[in-house]
């Protein structure tokens, strides 16, 4: 009884707005202004380094592109998830990028992403700049990997460790080779050598173009 009178008791008051309106300096509508980068430098260079990210290819022409001061912005792109507001093909070209800087903070990062990205794509990313920096202290790192449930992920883990068996690496990898237990992981230690060790013995055969 006491819910039906206070149906009827709602449905009979009116609310009123009471609050004064609020004013709006230059009214309620605006024209869009264009907002000089001069003013904010470093939005201008979070611009200029999505530019370079997202315009130019892998290889030496994307590397000359990079420059010093734009390491600490694709170290935060790198770590930019999809909830941030970030583009994935931007942050993933940060991910590439990050193998043309030798500083222990972006190492860090790759190494963390590498183990801990949330995903197979990000870790993948992260194992082939490991791989291509040629980081012996990153191959805990790379080893671990090998154990992902990804396919993607334990082949760029071989990707990486091979990098780094065919660089200044390689006594590192034989030291990894010699401390671990785990058969699996010394398996694919043992493969990834033996293949360095095949290409490094085929002989190299001139072609007839080359002979006269």
């Amino acid at each position: 009884m006491s819910n039906k009178i206070n149906s009827i008791t709602a449905k009979n008051i009116k609310f009123k707005n009471n609050e004064p309106a609020r004013e709006i300096k230059g009214g309620s509508k605006k024209n869009s202004v264009f907002v000089s980068r001069d003013k904010y430098p470093a939005i201008a260079l979070r611009e200029k380094v999505n530019s370079v990210l997202l315009n130019h290819c892998s290889g030496a022409d994307f590397s000359s592109m990079l420059k010093p001061e734009y390491e600490p912005i694709i170290q935060a792109i790198s770590l930019e998830t999809v909830t941030t507001g970030c583009e994935p093909a931007i942050r993933k070209k940060a991910i590439y990028a990050l193998r043309h800087y030798l500083s222990p903070k972006s190492i860090n990062i790759l190494t963390e992403l590498a183990s801990i990205g949330e995903d197979e794509y990000v870790k993948s990313g992260a194992l082939n700049s490991l791989g291509a920096n040629i980081q012996t202290a990153a191959i805990p790192v790379l080893l671990g990997a090998l154990k992902d449930s990804s396919d993607l992920v334990k082949t760029s883990a071989r990707y990486a460790l091979a990098e780094i068996s065919t660089a200044n690496g390689k006594e590192s990898l034989y030291q990894a080779l010699k401390n671990t237990k785990d058969s699996a992981i010394k398996r694919e230690i043992e493969s990834i050598i033996n293949v360095e060790k095949k290409e490094r013995k085929i002989p190299v055969k001139a072609n007839s173009a080359q002979k006269e």
